[in-house]
Parts: structure tokens; C-alpha cells; sequence
């Protein structure tokens, strides 16, 4: 064993410990609760599911905000729709809540509902090096590494892929400190020159896997009031402090809808960690 092999493995073996602590596992099913939450995905018959969260919570701003919903129909309006029909009914002069529309108002807050680790797929990482002597040479080859963002947004069964988004670490670093350990949002390279033995004839590389986070978030909505009108008169008004009417669900939440945000994990030596794998090829060149 070579003392550069010996120590990529000490690496390696320090990096599986490190995984022990960080928990390397599939994806959760759905996040973690928080308290008060109701969450939208349990109505199943609702035309709210699916659609409520990832209209009113999907630019990752949390500042106080007006919505107009109607459970029968699924339809959702903002501010702009303050005493305006369909929304209000006009009676002898005074406006009012139509039947089946609330008016909710409160903000969007961002949890991170779960972490985990996992090595990401093999890649080159390398140059090429060949070997066209009769005997196994030791030859020089040039590594490289740059971190890489990505975001995946899912809705129900649908889930659509995009690179960073600015507003997701803002969020997540405000639950959970990432700050040192997370590539996230930041450019990070890596590089180094190395001999690797190749064998006569053949052609050689190294591949590697980057050890990487993901972290989940679920957006929910923070309900300060919930009103609608029963009859269409003054008196018919409710106005009460949780979704639906009911002070419990002080938030609402739809487990699926949600953010996944994935980068590579920095190690204790500021440099991300490696899994690496050598691979050769007969050579076409010699």
C-alpha cells in the first residue's frame, strides 16, 4: 500500500465516522412537525391541497400578507381583492364575505424539517494519464473539484429541478447552523497533483463521489386571523386566530410541498470529502 493510498483511506474511514454522526439515509417521506401546524395533504378532497402553500408561499419572502381563499372552489386571491366580487357580496350598500370565502391573514416562515447525507454519483475528477512502456509507471495526473448547488421543488407528484436559490440558505441558516459545514450558495474549489500507478498499455483517471447534505425545507403559513361571514350582515362576522376557525392550528402547512437544497458536506480541513476510486482503459494511443 502506497502511503498516498494509506492516507486517502484514513481520509475515507474519518469521513464514514464523520457520516455517523450526520446520519447518511434515503430521503424522509415527510418532514418533521411543527407545533400547532395543521397540515393541508390530509385533506385529501380539498381543491386547497397542493395548491394553497405553493401559491402563497413560494418566493421565500415571510413579510405580512392578505389572502382571500374559497374551500369549495380552490380559488385564491391576494390583497388586490379586498372587497371586490366574487369575493364580496354587495348588500343594500354594505360589502361583505360571499358565501364559502375566508380572509386569512399572516406570513410565510420557513422550516427545515429534516437533514441527512449521501455520496453523490461518481465523476471524473481527473485528467487522463498513459502508459505506452513495457512496465507499470507511476505517473502524474492533476485532480480538480468545484462544489455545485442544486434545489429540487416538489408538488404533490410533480417535481421540478433548478440550481440555487438565493432565499434558501437565508432560511436555513436561521434553523440550523450550516454556515461552515455546507456549500450551499458559495463557490468552493479543490484541487491537487498526485502519481497514480498505471499499468503497461493502459490508460488511467480517477473518479470520485463527494460526500453531500441535502436539507429539506417545508414552507408554512403563520395564521394571525382567519374571518368569514355566515349570513352577509354586520353581525354574521367571525374573525378568530387559527386556520379554519380553530386557535390549535396556529400554522398550516402541505407536506407535499416542499424544498430540497443539495451541496457538498466541507470537511474539519475546509475541503470537501472524497470518495475516490482509480479506473484505467486499454490506451488507444500507443
Amino acid at each position: 500500500m502506497t502511503p498516498r493510498l494509506k492516507k486517502r483511506l484514513t481520509a475515507l474511514a474519518a469521513a464514514l465516522s464523520l457520516c455517523t454522526g450526520i446520519g447518511i439515509a434515503a430521503s424522509p417521506s415527510a418532514g418533521a412537525a411543527v407545533k400547532g401546524e395543521f397540515n393541508l395533504g390530509v385533506e385529501s378532497g380539498s381543491p386547497l391541497v397542493g395548491h394553497l402553500l405553493p401559491r402563497i408561499c413560494d418566493n421565500g419572502f415571510s413579510d405580512e400578507s392578505v389572502w382571500f381563499i374559497n374551500n369549495e372552489t380552490g380559488q385564491i386571491y391576494d390583497h388586490s381583492m379586498d372587497g371586490q366580487w366574487p369575493v364580496y357580496t354587495n348588500v343594500g350598500g354594505n360589502r361583505y364575505l360571499s358565501p364559502h370565502w375566508f380572509r386569512m391573514t399572516g406570513h410565510c416562515f420557513y422550516p427545515v424539517s429534516s437533514s441527512w447525507a449521501l455520496w453523490g454519483g461518481a465523476r471524473r475528477i481527473s485528467n487522463y494519464a498513459t502508459n505506452c512502456t513495457r512496465g507499470t509507471e507511476n505517473l502524474s495526473v492533476q485532480e480538480s473539484y468545484s462544489t455545485s448547488s442544486s434545489t429540487t421543488k416538489t408538488v404533490g407528484t410533480s417535481v421540478s429541478v433548478g440550481g440555487e436559490m438565493p432565499w434558501i440558505p437565508l432560511k436555513i441558516e436561521a434553523s440550523v447552523d450550516l454556515s461552515r459545514s455546507w456549500s450551499y450558495g458559495k463557490d468552493h474549489t479543490w484541487g491537487q497533483t498526485i502519481n497514480i500507478g498505471v499499468a503497461p498499455g493502459r490508460t488511467a483517471w480517477v473518479d470520485a463521489r463527494a460526500l453531500k447534505r441535502q436539507v429539506r425545507i417545508n414552507p408554512h403559513f403563520w395564521v394571525d386571523s382567519y374571518e368569514w361571514n355566515w349570513d352577509q350582515t354586520a353581525g354574521g362576522s367571525v374573525v378568530t386566530h387559527g386556520w379554519a376557525g380553530n386557535p390549535s392550528y396556529t400554522s398550516i402547512v402541505d407536506h407535499g410541498y416542499y424544498y430540497d437544497a443539495k451541496s457538498e458536506i466541507i470537511g474539519s480541513d475546509g475541503n470537501p470529502i472524497f470518495n475516490f476510486v482509480a479506473r484505467d482503459t486499454p490506451a488507444s494511443v500507443c
